[in-house]
């Protein structure tokens, strides 16, 4: 070592340089001079002659290219305007007056003279009971006897067959005759004896009874049990006996059921 220094003290040059290899400078600090850069170092050939692989730590050439960037284009949908409702247009509607049927209103000062006035005249009769209607020509007379201003609408009510029986009449042809005639029709279709029981039900009492038909028995004690149900004190009772001719009950009858007092025989 003493003569490599001494030898770099006269030629500047040391045995290291010539071989290639890096020399360390004894300089003093205060110098400034830059150290030489170290030589490259050759590429060693291999024996077959390939290539000279890369340093182990060069980077990869996929990691120092740079990559592009994506570019993410937005698109906006437009939003599909909705149909808008259109309001229906108004029509402006005339309203009509609706005339209303009003009930007719019979303009009778006094009842219809007929067979049947001598026994209904200076009555007051608001409903009428009839047990056989037979074609209803008796119904329309007797409605004529007693409609005028102060009873315009008096009810009819009737016990029969009707379409049950060998009634002349229907329900829908006793309906129409009765309105037509200006009363209140009433059907009961019934035989006499149920009828008479339905009516004490639903309806009470009347001021006119037509007993008609062969059923009409006035010394049964049901049935004027029945007849009493059915009338009041102030009633009006007419039977038709066998010659055809309508004759009062004595009042006596129903009163006597109503009370239970002792029959009183109809001849």
């Amino acid at each position: 070592m003493a003569l490599g220094k001494l030898w770099n003290a006269f030629f500047g040059k040391s045995a290291a340089a010539e071989k290639g290899l890096p020399t360390t400078s004894n300089a003093p600090s205060g110098s400034h001079s830059a150290p030489s850069p170290a030589p490259a170092c050759p590429p060693v050939a291999t024996a077959t002659g390939a290539a000279p692989t890369a340093p182990a730590f060069a980077p990869a050439a996929s990691q120092t290219q740079p990559q592009p960037a994506k570019t993410v284009t937005k698109v906006k949908r437009k939003a599909t305007a909705k149909p808008k409702k259109t309001a229906a247009p108004e029509v402006e509607v005339a309203l009509q007056p609706v005339e209303v049927p009003q009930r007719r209103t019979v303009q009778v000062p006094h009842p219809q003279q007929n067979a049947w006035t001598k026994h209904v005249a200076g009555r007051s009769i608001g409903s009428i009971l009839d047990t056989q209607l037979g074609d209803g020509s008796r119904a329309l007379e007797v409605l004529q006897a007693i409609i005028c201003d102060s009873v315009p609408t008096p009810k009819y009510i009737a016990i029969d067959l009707f379409d049950l029986g060998s009634g002349r009449l229907t329900l829908v042809e006793f309906h129409q005759r009765i309105r037509r005639a200006g009363g209140n029709p009433v059907a009961i279709p019934a035989d006499l004896y149920g009828g008479l029981r339905q009516l004490s039900q639903t309806h009470g009492t009347v001021d006119l009874v037509l007993l008609d038909g062969n059923n009409v028995d006035l010394n049964s004690l049901e049935f004027r049990r029945l007849l009493a149900r059915v009338t009041h004190s102030d009633s009006l009772v007419l039977h038709r006996d066998e010659r055809g001719q309508w004759q009062a009950v004595p009042p006596a009858i129903a009163a006597n059921a109503r009370t239970g007092a002792t029959e009183t025989k109809v001849a």
